[in-house]
């Protein structure tokens, strides 16, 4: 797995739909964060399914995943699994 911090600012991830846990992002693997600032997320209608961020395993398998309803600013974390 390669490394990395990815940044969602001030933006839409809405109406998503993924495999597994994820719609609207995936972590794959320990080292990977992903920072959300200011960003919606959707709900209702335009919520992603069948969550808005899964964290998979380095072989791809769910591990966790969370869901948020509207603008949320988070931080995700692929070493400790959790979205906070």
């Amino acid at each position: 797995m390669v490394a990395g911090t990815t940044t969602v600012r001030d933006s839409e991830v809405v109406s998503n739909s993924g495999y597994i846990g994820g719609g609207g992002a995936a972590l794959y693997g320990t080292s990977s964060t992903l920072i959300s600032e200011n960003t919606d997320w959707g709900s209702g209608e335009t919520d992603n399914t069948p969550d808005d961020v899964g964290i998979l395993d380095d072989d791809g398998e769910l591990v966790q995943s969370y869901s948020f309803d509207g603008v949320a600013s988070f931080t995700c974390d692929g070493d400790e699994r959790t979205c906070e």
